[in-house]
């Protein structure tokens, strides 16, 4: 009996010892990878991380949990966010349990230019029949933020009457009193936004600029859709971008032909699966000093503070008449030049990357793919996360080019990216401070979220914010 119960015993090491063996590689490289989680700074739902340059210094800016947010590029370390106060409007809040109605404006999105910085607000109001909350009106404010006196990296506060803040949309009305900049539409069963603000974000400074999409979405009962405006803000000038630019009559077709959306060589990239009529451009991006706008919801060139971009990562979209909703993809494509001697630009599918494409963030020897499926009527998150393909001086390998059928294959994080951006969340933004620089060498930022009550009991409100990798780190953790 004795005898037995030995061999029974070598027998259950042995076995047991193959089992951990095998189960090494996904099991223990994970819990490896697990990190003590630090004290978050940066929580809320950010769906934009600006990159703002005051009197040569550059700055990192976001609307998180508190107002709005700003640190300077090269604070490679957790946490250093200071918390600007000199805003043009009180804080949103609202007693859901008292009689009151919601006070004061929610920052939505912070974009920048080469000079000014701009909020995006919303103030929200009750509708007690439905007893639901929605928008009354939006808003846009611009600034150009000063350095404080003790040039300490930090911006000044006391300057509200020498340098005070401009409000956008009471100087762009329609003459039926609406915004012409920020349209929505809202009766008693729903409501939508019918503009998008959004912006070039670039590296180089000399390139950053702001876009406005505003008008159309579905205008009656009816399946029918009215069309678009488009306008560059800079600081309080307004422009709206001509008939020969781009205008409410103009389909795609020919826009693809004339292929000419502004005067200093901006042009149209349609990247979308289907026709429509009228376009929907939500992003722009630049190669070399020539600017392309894209219908695409997902956009970013490669260029850093000393070399100029060469290429566009940007995901595919699919759009519908139907309320002219969008929806991004899984297909990753690459708009550019393939080598230094090439001559001309390539457009080609590079990637099917598992779920839609949300934002990425180029490094020099890969790209980090966030993922979230921004689908019409979603009512829970379960396709987030990121996945990554290798780069090579910031564009794709050669082999991805070796013909039609070739593409770039994902492959592992050896950080703990994929386990802390897990799939369970909606990638909004990602960002990389130096896009010159090797991945592990790269300060990089995701903000997350998910939707209704996510795809598991893995997701927590704990986990919305902010998380950043650093160098000196070496793993993803919380900002």
């Amino acid at each position: 009996m004795k005898k037995t119960y030995r061999i029974f015993t070598a027998a259950a090491i042995i076995f047991s010892a193959v089992i951990l063996s095998a189960c090494q590689g996904p099991v223990f490289s994970s819990i490896m990878k697990d990190v003590a989680e630090e004290d978050a700074t940066m929580s809320g739902n950010m769906i934009s991380v600006a990159r703002y340059n005051v009197s040569g210094t550059e700055f990192l800016v976001a609307a998180a949990q508190g107002g709005l947010h700003y640190k300077l590029t090269d604070s490679d370390e957790h946490g250093k966010w200071h918390k600007y106060s000199s805003l043009p409007f009180s804080l949103h809040a609202y007693d859901y349990y008292g009689a009151s109605d919601h006070t004061g404006e929610r920052l939505l999105k912070v974009l920048a230019d080469n000079t000014n910085l701009y909020l995006i607000t919303v103030k929200e109001t009750r509708n007690s029949t439905l007893g639901t909350s929605v928008p009354a009106e939006y808003h846009i404010y611009t600034k150009a933020i000063a350095l404080s006196d003790s040039n300490n990296g930090t911006w000044k506060t006391d300057d509200s009457e020498t340098n005070p803040w401009a409000e956008l949309t009471e100087n762009n009305k329609r003459s039926d009193g609406t915004s012409a900049l920020l349209q929505f539409f809202i009766n008693d069963d729903y409501y939508y936004t019918r503009f998008n603000v959004f912006s070039t974000n670039s590296v180089k400074n000399e390139h950053r600029r702001v876009f406005i999409r505003s008008g159309a979405g579905k205008s009656s009962d009816t399946d029918v859709t009215s069309t678009y405006e488009y306008y560059e803000i800079d600081g309080t000038n307004v422009t709206q971008l001509t008939v020969d630019q781009i205008s409410a009559a103009t389909t795609r077709k020919e826009l693809r032909e004339s292929n000419s959306l502004e005067d200093d060589g901006g042009l149209l990239i349609d990247c979308s699966q289907t026709e429509l009529e009228s376009t929907v451009i939500d992003s722009a991006a630049y190669i070399g000093d020539t600017l392309y706008f894209f219908n695409s919801i997902a956009v970013a060139d490669n260029e850093t503070s000393s070399e100029s971009s060469t290429g566009i990562f940007y995901g595919m979209c699919s759009e519908s008449a139907s309320y002219n909703k969008k929806t991004n993809t899984d297909d990753l494509y690459y708009f550019g030049y393939t080598s230094d001697s090439a001559e001309t630009p390539v457009n080609k599918k590079i990637l099917d990357a598992g779920e839609p494409i949300s934002c990425f963030a180029v490094c020099n020897d890969a790209l980090i793919i966030g993922r979230a499926e921004y689908a019409y009527l979603q009512v829970y998150s379960s396709t987030g996360g990121v996945v990554k393909i290798e780069l090579n001086n910031r564009k794709p390998l050669d082999s991805v080019f070796e013909d039609e059928k070739s593409t770039a294959e994902k492959v592992s994080f050896t950080t703990n990216a994929d386990s802390q951006l897990s799939s369970s969340y909606e990638i909004f933004t990602l960002l990389n401070t130096d896009p010159s620089k090797d991945e592990l060498d790269s300060s990089l930022y995701a903000t997350i979220g998910y939707m209704g009550t996510g795809s598991s009991s893995s997701v927590s409100p704990k986990n919305v914010g902010m998380w950043s990798y650093y160098a000196s780190r070496g793993n993803w953790n919380r900002e």
